[in-house]
């Protein structure tokens, strides 16, 4: 059960990182949102890294968001 509960989860992330990208979003924020960090960045870096991309990063949700619905009105 475990590991189709895992092989979906990867499943939907990577139709969010498609998504993503069709919606002109960057990868590093396409990761951020996913929850994901870059290796090699300390957690203290990456907080404000993160901090300083709120803005970006409300706007490549709403970005990503709109072409989900977009896409479920083609459904």
């Amino acid at each position: 059960h475990h590991d189709r509960v895992h092989r979906r989860l990867k499943t939907w992330q990577h139709v969010y990182r498609t998504i993503a990208k069709e919606a002109g979003v960057d990868d590093l924020l396409a990761s951020f949102l996913l929850g994901h960090s870059p290796t090699g960045i300390s957690q203290r870096y990456l907080s404000m890294l993160v901090l300083r991309s709120g803005p970006a990063m409300r706007s490549a949700q709403r970005a990503v968001s709109k072409r989900i619905v977009a896409l479920l009105g083609q459904a």
